[in-house]
């Protein structure tokens, strides 16, 4: 199963929740989802 894992950024509203709608896509890579496992972490 082909697939990709990509960043993304949010703008944070007045009430600190995250604009779903103000997404934008960083980085993209190419994944084989079927060869992968768990992928998980924190960007700063």
């Amino acid at each position: 199963m082909d697939g990709e894992l990509y960043l993304s950024r949010f703008v944070l509203t007045t009430h600190n929740t995250l604009d779903m709608a103000s997404e934008r896509i960083v980085l993209r890579v190419p994944n084989d989802l079927d060869q992968c496992c768990r992928v998980g972490g924190t960007s700063i």
